[in-house]
């Protein structure tokens, strides 16, 4: 009969089973759980997911993301359908924070930490559905949010006794890389409680350089570089967009903008489909609504007041400022030249003079036509119907 073991050799002998239950237990655990969940569907007629928009007889051609549900159930739509594309750019912009100089690392957290605080709940909340399904920090989406980053280039307004029968049109020229997926989209948001909105933006982005609201609202935001800046403001595509979510009417999005505070420096210009356009510029502490001609608004980056273009001498060198000046008096010349016969076609060869460059993008908005033009300089563009998009994901 063999002897019991001893308390010493029943406790050697529980220490080396204890790895193999532990991995046992791991290996269970492992093969129980589950899949990734698939992204839900919106409620009925609500629908999320892409469009492929795609020119007549051109390679061009453009995704729209469509998004439903609450704030952070839109965010994660939108940040599973651009994960690898949010992913890079959050690298990205992390890599060129450690680049420039040397606090730099210290001003890119102050930016994220500085933009976390004045976000709106809803937004900040989405911004956390994007980190989660993209698969990164919150603080990578906020870092991608938190630069003013309005449309390098120019914009045009012409309404009543400007145009053909009185009608509106707002447009921009832009460098914007069109042709790359990763550098621009169209959003539109259909929030389970608000407005629905269409943007058109960049991966991880919260808001856009130019948009759409369902009340047929349209707005475009212009950088223009300005000394006077900002941690403690919202970037211009944000603002963009909260005007659009609130404002019904051109002067309701100017409204809405001065109740707001600024990161840095923009030109908003808003149209609507029965009143004029307005347009409004700004850094981080001034503004001034931008002067209208001939039922005509021009804007090329360049503050038109006196007090704001101070903040911009020191931030553009001269020769900028002078090449969009005379981007400036060539569209302004153009414009008053067709008074009285401005059309789609007249206003966008009045953004062909407008463009800083011959490859320029142009984006032409006519809200009571409910159209959108869009595409490369010397392409055709594409043309999309407001009341489609906003009604229907196939429009």
């Amino acid at each position: 009969m063999s002897p019991a073991p001893s308390q010493t050799a029943l406790t050697e002998y529980r220490f080396r089973l204890l790895p193999y239950l532990i991995a046992l237990l791991l290996a269970a655990l492992s093969a129980s759980a589950p899949a990734p969940t698939p992204q839900p569907a919106p409620p009925p007629g609500t629908p999320a997911g892409q469009l492929l928009l795609q020119a007549a007889d051109t390679p061009f051609s453009m995704r729209v993301l469509i998004v439903a549900g609450s704030p952070e159930e839109m965010g994660r739509q939108l940040g599973r359908q651009g994960a690898t594309a949010i992913r890079q750019a959050a690298g990205q912009a992390w890599r060129a924070c450690g680049l420039s100089r040397p606090d730099s690392w210290r001003a890119c957290r102050a930016r994220v930490a500085a933009l976390r605080a004045i976000l709106p709940a809803d937004l900040l909340e989405e911004a956390r559905g994007l980190a989660l399904g993209a698969g990164v920090s919150d603080a990578d989406i906020l870092l991608l949010n938190s630069v003013a980053a309005g449309a390098e280039g120019a914009a045009f307004a012409a309404w009543g006794q400007a145009t053909l029968d009185e009608q509106i049109f707002l447009g921009a020229a832009s460098p914007l890389a069109l042709t790359d997926p990763a550098a621009a989209l169209w959003v539109m948001r259909r929030p389970a409680m608000g407005r629905p909105t269409m943007l058109l933006s960049r991966p991880g982005w919260l808001g856009g350089w130019a948009g759409a609201s369902a009340e047929r609202l349209v707005g475009i935001a212009i950088a223009a570089a300005s000394a006077d800046r900002q941690d403690a403001g919202l970037p211009a595509q944000i603002a963009l967009r909260l005007a659009l979510e609130e404002a019904a009417a051109p002067e309701e999005g100017i409204t809405t903008l001065l109740r707001m505070r600024h990161a840095g420096g923009a030109q908003m210009l808003f149209a609507g489909e029965r009143s004029d356009a307005a347009g409004l510029e700004l850094s981080a502490h001034q503004y001034r609504r931008l002067p209208a001609a001939l039922d005509t608004l021009i804007t090329v980056g360049l503050y038109r007041d006196a007090g704001l273009s101070q903040t911009q001498t020191a931030a553009l060198p001269a020769e900028e400022i002078a090449a969009a000046q005379a981007r400036w008096d060539r569209g302004e010349a153009l414009a008053r030249a067709n008074v009285g016969w401005i059309g789609a076609d007249k206003a966008l060869l009045a953004l062909h003079e407008l463009a800083p460059a011959r490859d320029s993008v142009l984006l032409l908005f006519a809200p009571a036509a409910e159209q959108i033009w869009i595409g490369p300089a010397g392409n055709n563009l594409l043309n999309l119907h407001l009341g489609d998009l906003f009604s229907s994901a196939n429009p």
